[in-house]
């Protein structure tokens, strides 16, 4: 006699199968398959089918800061201004200007290294209207700069 019969292996076949159908990455494939990646001068802007976008900047010359723009879906959706900088090892980022102008931040609740516009929506104008932003260093080093050209574009 056979140690599994020929239906327990077609039992188990068939519940692998079935257990690879519901869990496996044919699932994840609709949330990605509508996602966009599209270039607006030196921002980057992704969108996924459920028109959740995220737009972001690296700082110039690869220095070490970054803005991330969260732009959530629906009507009553607010976006996140966010931003940070990895430089000599300071977890907390300095002030964040535009064009010179000091622009209202906050911690980040998720990670401190990271800080968030708390005025976000003036924050938002002033970027789509400005050239550069800083992010601010420890005292006697240069700000780290960020190019605004194409955020205004990457609004739309």
């Amino acid at each position: 006699m056979e140690p599994y019969p020929m239906t327990s292996r077609w039992s188990l076949a068939l519940g692998l199968l079935s257990a690879f159908a519901v869990a496996g990455p044919a699932h994840s494939q609709p949330y990605l398959s509508g996602s966009e990646t599209r270039q607006f001068r030196d921002w980057t802007v992704t969108c996924n089918n459920r028109n959740h976008c995220v737009a972001y900047a690296q700082a110039e010359d690869f220095q070490p800061a970054w803005i991330m723009v969260d732009m959530p879906a629906g009507p009553e959706a607010q976006p996140e201004v966010t931003y940070g900088s990895w430089n000599n090892g300071d977890e907390t980022p300095g002030d964040f200007r535009v064009d010179g102008r000091a622009q209202a931040t906050r911690a980040d609740p998720s990670y401190l290294a990271f800080r968030r516009a708390s005025q976000t929506r003036a924050t938002l104008a002033a970027m789509a209207a400005g050239h550069h932003a800083t992010i601010g260093v420890p005292p006697g080093e240069t700000p780290l700069s960020i190019s605004l050209s194409g955020f205004s574009a990457s609004l739309l």
